[in-house]
């Protein structure tokens, strides 16, 4: 193979969304740490700068983004060395279906297995049986806005607005004040993954957890975590995924907002904000978390 120069998750500038190939490591199997430089480049011509900085990377993990064909051949170099790869297109990651959004689940009367009726927002309710379950993958999703001001330094102060975000401010002599402001709203979610590929999804801005009978707690985050523990507790052969928090998203997926600049008619402040969501991040890391799991199984 001729050596290329990948960097870690290049390509968003190559071809198209749809052509791209995700290259990544479900397991670096028995290469270890200062032998994976060397396969790196052997395998897939990566750079030995490039191969030292991916090789620490703690899978699973998406090590370069490349054409999909390249991706390809790149993954099956590297699982003809030991290393449990795979290279999935965003054609591959988009078959795998929109998730059946529940909106509440009830137990099924008389049955004699761990089994439920999940009623959606809209169309006709599914059953769920539990031994169906291959996968839950538990996350909670963060929307962050964060507003930069400027302020004349006669009017800059340290305080506490009424929503309690907190504001802090740096004054340099001779210059304008500069405070931030961020606001964090959280959302916790589950995608439960099925044997057949397909999903249920359990959204807490959506969902009755009146399901959960004296165990309801008062909030979301609460309410979520025993639910995934029931469904886990009664799915035993599932896997319970909580690696999203460390998912490290390719350069495509869109999390960050470029801040957008406005001057406040109230205070007078120059007004920058910028935001970031988790909502893109998660919507590709639940097919793919799933397919890295269906290649591991193949080991």
């Amino acid at each position: 193979m001729n050596r290329v120069t990948i960097t870690p998750h290049a390509g968003a500038r190559g071809p198209g969304k749809d052509g791209r190939g995700y290259l990544s490591v479900a397991d670096w199997g028995p290469v270890a740490g200062p032998d994976r430089v060397a396969v790196l480049a052997a395998a897939c011509g990566m750079d030995p700068s490039h191969g030292m900085l991916v090789s620490r990377r703690k899978p699973p993990c998406i090590l370069a983004v490349a054409d999909a064909e390249t991706a390809k051949e790149m993954a099956r170099a590297l699982n003809e060395r030991g290393i449990a790869a795979l290279a999935p297109t965003r054609a591959q990651l988009g078959s795998m279906g929109e998730p059946f959004r529940v909106k509440s689940l009830e137990p099924a009367a008389g049955a004699t297995e761990a089994m439920y009726l999940a009623r959606p927002w809209r169309g006709e309710p599914m059953g769920l049986r539990m031994r169906d379950v291959a996968i839950i993958v538990r996350a909670r999703l963060e929307n962050t806005a964060r507003t930069t001001s400027v302020t004349p330094v006669d009017r800059t102060l340290t305080t506490l607005d009424p929503e309690l975000t907190l504001i802090r401010a740096a004054v340099a002599p001779g210059d304008a004040g500069r405070s931030t402001r961020m606001r964090v709203r959280t959302r916790d979610i589950a995608d439960v993954w099925l044997r057949d590929r397909s999903r249920l999804r359990f959204d807490a801005d959506k969902l009755s957890f009146d399901m959960l009978g004296k165990e309801k707690g008062m909030s979301d985050g609460e309410n979520m975590n025993r639910l995934t523990l029931r469904l886990t507790r009664e799915a035993p052969r599932a896997i319970l995924d909580l690696g999203f928090s460390e998912f490290a998203p390719p350069p495509d997926v869109v999390t960050r907002h470029a801040g957008a600049s406005f001057r406040n008619p109230v205070s007078g402040d120059s007004d920058t904000v910028t935001t970031s969501e988790h909502g893109p991040a998660f919507e590709f890391y639940s097919p793919w978390i799933a397919m890295v799991y269906a290649r591991l199984a193949k080991r």
